[in-house]
């Protein structure tokens, strides 16, 4: 299955099938855990949007998977779901994703409550996710026994099985790039 992406830099779209022109972002190797050519390249060629406002590098899929399959899409691009990380992230990317899908936002982050006795809700690092980024009567109780992971919507943060589809929302932590 071929992936298509979008490309965002500062306020404007393009889709761009092959990647002709446009500004790449470069990061350093402090930046970047697998800053090989290799995984430049993916960068480069996958498309991504830097609202400077939210601190990160982005890649958001357009076809929709699970979350362990959007996680490995993320992966495949050196990258990996998205950490949100304050409520000021979630507007710019909610104002960003409404652009390219004209309606809902509905991602796939890397926060999930998977393997954890407690059913606390953490990203990867595991920090727990601050209740300042949940909507309002999230995170919600799913079936039992089946896992749930976190999904950024149109004002913060709400949980669905993981099994359920969506698109992902990669990203690359960065306070640190140069175009």
């Amino acid at each position: 299955m071929s992936a298509s992406f979008a490309f965002f830099a500062l306020g404007i779209m393009l889709v761009l099938p092959g990647f002709q022109s446009a500004i790449f972002v470069e990061a350093s190797s402090t930046v970047m855990r697998n800053n090989t050519p290799e995984c430049r390249q993916k960068l480069r060629e996958s498309g991504f949007f830097a609202p400077v406002e939210a601190g990160g590098i982005y890649v958001l899929s357009t076809d929709s998977y699970n979350w362990t399959e959007a996680r490995n899409f993320c992966k495949d691009l050196c990258l990996d779901l998205a950490v949100i990380g304050y409520p000021m992230e979630v507007q710019v990317l909610n104002n960003e994703t409404e652009r390219k899908f004209h309606g809902s936002v509905d991602l796939w982050t890397a926060g999930t409550n998977t393997f954890r006795e407690s059913g606390e809700f953490l990203w990867p690092s595991d920090t727990t996710i601050t209740n300042d980024l949940w909507l309002e009567g999230q995170p919600s109780t799913v079936n039992a026994g089946e896992s749930s992971c976190v999904n950024l919507r149109k004002r913060g943060l709400g949980n669905q099985p993981c099994s359920d589809t969506r698109k992902a929302l990669c990203k690359m932590q960065t306070t640190d790039f140069k175009y």
